[in-house]
């Protein structure tokens, strides 16, 4: 959710708007390398009135009916109660339809560094739009003449239900780079733009029951690309016998082993060349190189099957 433009030292943030109460005062700066080396979103309140608040706010489009997560990382040197993190959704006209949100002492905020914050909910029925805001109440919680401050950092909003996998393609090895975490896919698109070429959506895991194994994940060290397995036998094999060359990351989310009624199997192919491995949910794509590219993939099957 980061904008910025202008030239250095003054940058504006760009997408991010403020308002304060008529007594009020507000204040947006940057911090580089505040928790992550790109821009923080700072926010002052210089008021002594705990009434008295100060709001910075970013309003992006969402479907109705999809699981929302908001994750960011905040600091304080107010009393925490004094922070507020606020996700709402909205309809087409503007009207709120759902409104949570968690307060700094709840999630630990306070000078001693950074806290993580995140917030899970469900756009309803009729959302077209959601708010993210951020609000900073005056500092009478402190005996202070100065003016109370809140930053936050590495802001990121994406769908976590049914959870969106993202993939990319390396051109300079010919493979695929698969993820569901949406601040991950932020940052190979922002930092990593030119080895990774985004593709978009692989496919969806909705939150059923029967995606209930793990999907773990291995980074080859030698050639610089990843190796999913649902296979526990696979994955101990692999930590085992190849930790020099793999090196295990964990999960990279639930899947399903085995098929069940309207399941989508996700298709594994070995490139002998590279000795890297290709996956696609896509019966067009597993056609197309089983068929045309079997010099250089050889399929081995299903990988593992996402269930409805």
């Amino acid at each position: 959710m980061d904008g910025w433009s202008g030239d250095t030292p003054v940058y504006t943030p760009v997408w991010w708007t403020a308002s304060r109460d008529a007594s009020g005062t507000v204040s947006r700066r940057i911090r580089d390398g505040a928790h992550t080396p790109r821009f923080s979103l700072g926010v002052a309140n210089r008021s002594k009135d705990p009434g008295v608040i100060a709001a910075v706010r970013q309003t992006v489009a969402v479907a109705a009916s999809r699981t929302y997560t908001l994750s960011l990382w905040a600091w304080t040197d107010r009393e925490p109660r004094a922070v507020q993190v606020h996700l709402q959704f909205l309809d087409g006209g503007g009207r709120m339809l759902v409104d949570t949100w968690t307060a700094g002492d709840v999630t630990g905020m306070g000078g001693a560094g950074f806290a993580p914050v995140t917030i899970v909910c469900a756009a309803p029925f009729g959302a077209t739009s959601a708010t993210v805001s951020f609000r900073l109440a005056g500092g009478a919680y402190v005996a202070t003449d100065t003016a109370g401050s809140a930053v936050f950092d590495d802001v990121s909003l994406y769908v976590s239900s049914p959870m969106p996998v993202y993939r990319f393609y390396k051109p300079r090895s010919g493979t695929h780079f698969y993820t569901a975490s949406g601040p991950e896919r932020d940052n190979v698109i922002r930092n990593l733009w030119a080895t990774y070429t985004y593709e978009g959506l692989a496919y969806a895991v909705p939150a059923s029951l029967s995606n209930s194994q793990n999907l773990y994940r291995f980074y080859n060290v030698r050639t610089d690309t990843h190796f999913y397995t649902a296979s526990e036998a696979e994955r101990a094999n692999v930590v085992n016998r190849l930790g020099a060359v793999y090196r295990y990351e964990g999960v990279a989310y639930k899947v399903s082993p085995s098929p069940v009624n309207g399941s989508l199997i996700v298709h594994r192919f070995y490139r002998m060349r590279t000795d890297t491995h290709f996956y696609t949910a896509s019966e067009a794509e597993r056609t197309a190189v089983a068929t045309t590219l079997g010099g250089i993939y050889r399929y081995e099957g299903p990988a593992f099957y996402i269930a409805p």
